[in-house]
Order: C-alpha cells, then structure tokens, then sequence
C-alpha cells in the first residue's frame, strides 16, 4: 500500500478559555460550558484522525495545542499577534497542528506593488494574519501549508460609526448593512489576491507540494474568489480537494445559516496533488466534511459544537 497522509482544516468557534471573553464582556463561558467545548473539540480530533491540521478562531492557544498533543500532533505553530490585554479577546488568530516536523514558519506579507495597482488603504492588513509553514512528510516531501481565515462577510462598520446618507435611520437600515458588507467582500478579494501572488512566488523560487486551507469566508466559485484558483500555467493552478478526489459524493455544506447551507471551508492543492497532471506525487482519494452536528444536532452531545464542519482530505503518495 502507498504511503497516505491527512489533511484537515477547522474552525472552532470561539475556541476561549475562561475567565476571558470573546468580542463582548458578556461572552465568558462557564466551567461547564468549557470543558464540553474542549471535550467536543477533542471528539472531532480522535474522529477524524488528522496527520496536518490548520484550526481558525483560536483565542486560546495553549489548551488547543494541548489537545493536539494527547492525539499525537505533537508539532504546533500559531499565527503570530500582538498579545490583547483586555481581558475581552477580539483578535483570534489561525493555528497549525501536525504529526510530522514543522520545518520553518512565516506569514503572508502584502505585496507593496500589488496594493498599489489595486489602490488599496495602505498599509494594507489582512483581517486575520494567514500562517505559512514548511512541513516535512516523510516518505512524500517537504510541503508549504498556508492557513487562513479570510474577512468574514459582516458589515465592515457599525451602525453610526460611519454616516454616509442625511437620513440616520435609512444610513443604518441600507447604506450599512449593504455598503459595509460589500466593503468586507473587497477586503476578502484583497485578501485572496495578496495570497495568490504570494503562493506563485514562493513557488517560482522554491517549488513544493503546496495546500492553502481555512475559512474562506466564501464559494470558490464567486467572482472574489475564483482567481485563487486562477492561471493558465498547471504547474501554478490550485484545485479544490473535492474536485480531485477520486471518490466524490456531493460537496456539502460546511455552514448554515437558517437553512440555507453554503461551502465556506476549502482545501487547495497544486498541481503536484492532481493526479491528472504530468509531474504529480500524490492523489486525493476521498473528502470528507464532519457535518452530522449540524444536520442531527444532539442538544446535549452537540451543546458546544462549532457552527462550521471540519473538512479532511485523503491523500495517497504515488510512488
């Protein structure tokens, strides 16, 4: 049998550890609430059995790299931050977990050039600082993981905050909602653009298996998004896990909102995980998303679950 390995990417949900908060005073879990957060948390981990895992929402690293460990990813980077003082968190950062050595870590920096020609605010930032690490698989190759957590499609002011029509109660009931939320869809556009460019550097100067995984916040095939899987040139193209697995059910959704189900958390491979193109090393054998706490919600086993399913791809080395 081939060598395999796993790669999976989760958003937790407001993975904080009490006595701090998440984006209000008012959200503090209690010890209860906690440790069926950590213990769902762990569940899913044993479940899916991961060998690389990239997590989003992380406000509290230290029991969420804890919990890696007792499962044997025993390897653990987190996006870098300035560490929040306020005992209320608003900033949480993207983390990587893995079964095999990190080898090198670093962040995705915003191409100066690119911010120009597309007449960003600079500096520019991205919402949530992406992590890129070299991983090494043994019996495959070394491998640049880059994790995400790109601008969620939440109105990027509040109401009052920034006045664009006389009228107060049509700027709050309109211009905001609708306005704001387009102004977070560019800065998610942004976002993917500065990660695109960065992805065909690195890969011009240094060529590897490579996977952006995470939260994107959005379909793959929206206009925003779509140029990340852009390029005429195979040896630069990234592909969705589930359009190369080679057993494909439906694609099914990783987030409700009502019952409106949408594929919001993606794996993206290079071309050396296609097993279509010339020079590939390895296939994707299945897909898999963990959604039965969202379609069967247990009131009680599911109390604490995230509102995102986590997504795995199986990979097997061709050799």
């Amino acid at each position: 049998m081939n060598p395999a390995f796993s790669i999976a990417t989760f958003n937790l949900f407001n993975f904080v550890e009490p006595p701090l908060a998440y984006y209000d005073a008012e959200n503090i879990y209690d010890a209860t609430q906690w440790q069926r957060k950590c213990d769902w948390t762990r569940d899913r981990l044993i479940e899916m059995a991961p060998d690389i895992i990239g997590f989003q929402e992380v406000f509290s690293a230290a029991p969420l790299a804890a919990l890696c460990e007792a499962q044997g990813l025993s390897h653990w980077a987190l996006a870098p931050g300035q560490e929040e003082q306020d005992f209320i968190r608003r900033k949480p950062r993207v983390a990587l977990a893995s079964r095999y050595p990190i080898v090198e870590t670093a962040t995705v920096q915003p191409n100066p050039e690119l911010v120009k020609a597309l007449g960003l605010a600079q500096p520019f930032h991205f919402s949530r600082q992406p992590l890129k690490a070299r991983l090494h698989v043994p019996g495959f190759s070394d491998v640049r993981v880059i994790v995400v957590h790109l601008k969620s499609p939440r109105a990027a002011w509040q109401p009052g905050e920034r006045p664009l029509i006389a009228d107060e109660e049509l700027d709050q009931r309109v211009a905001t909602p609708v306005l704001g939320r387009w102004a977070s869809a560019l800065q998610r556009s942004a976002e993917a653009a500065m990660l695109c460019l960065d992805l065909m550097n690195e890969q011009l100067r240094d060529p590897l298996p490579s996977v952006i995984l995470g939260d994107f916040n959005g379909d793959l095939g929206s206009d925003l998004l779509t140029l990340l899987q852009g390029g005429e040139e195979d040896a630069y193209r990234l592909q969705d896990a589930h359009d190369l697995a080679l057993y494909q059910g439906d694609r099914d959704p990783t987030h409700y909102w009502g019952a409106n189900g949408s594929v919001l958390d993606h794996i993206l491979l290079s071309a050396q995980f296609n097993a279509g193109f010339g020079q590939s090393l390895a296939q994707v054998d299945e897909v898999v998303v963990w959604d039965r706490h969202l379609r069967f919600n247990d009131a009680e086993q599911d109390r604490m679950a995230s509102d995102h399913a986590p997504v795995l791809a199986r990979i097997s080395v061709r050799i």
